[in-house]
């Protein structure tokens, strides 16, 4: 007759095992995770003929925990405008205040066509409100609504690198 008891060796024995391979998918998991994570699109972009817009479009994501993005001016021919890199970006989840800075550059054959934004606003899920002002000559401050969009847009993804990241938003033409 063979004893059938378990033993402590057998039961360390398992705990380990069990350990290691919850380590082992975990360091995996953890290996997989995105460096870029989409928090949101907003826009407050429209169209009176198909053709042509107005408005701007405000693309976040978050990075080692901080808010990241690009923020597109649209005014004339539809996905014709300049696009700028946010900087500056200060972000209170408490408060839900957002603040950020960006330079739009026409960068091909733009015969100077640049200027500086910069935002102070409230972000929620929903949408981002604010106070939009410019150097541009219409510049004033105005009063902005941008509503959450664009989530079956295909670049409205998480990325794995900056590298990533970069090959789809930072090489296009109208980006500084």
């Amino acid at each position: 007759m063979t004893d059938k008891r378990i033993t402590p060796g057998v039961i360390i024995a398992s705990v380990v095992l069990l350990l290691s391979m919850s380590l082992t998918c975990h360091g995996a998991a953890l290996a997989q995770e995105k460096e870029f994570k989409k928090f949101g699109f907003y826009s407050n972009e429209a169209s009176s003929d198909g053709e042509h817009s107005d408005g701007y479009t405000l693309r976040l994501w978050t990075r080692h925990g901080s808010l990241f993005g690009l923020l597109k001016q649209h005014e004339g021919l539809i996905g014709d405008g300049p696009e700028g890199l946010l900087a500056d970006i200060k972000y209170d989840k408490k408060t839900d205040k957002i603040t950020f800075n960006a330079r739009v550059d026409y960068c091909k054959g733009s015969n100077g066509l640049n200027w500086n934004i910069h935002f102070e606003g409230h972000i929620t899920n929903k949408k981002v409100v604010g106070l939009l002002s410019s150097d541009a000559p219409s510049g004033e401050k105005q009063q902005v609504v941008f509503r959450r969009c664009c989530e079956d847009a295909p670049l409205f993804k998480d990325y794995a690198t900056y590298e990533t990241w970069k090959s789809d938003w930072l090489d296009l033409p109208n980006c500084n």
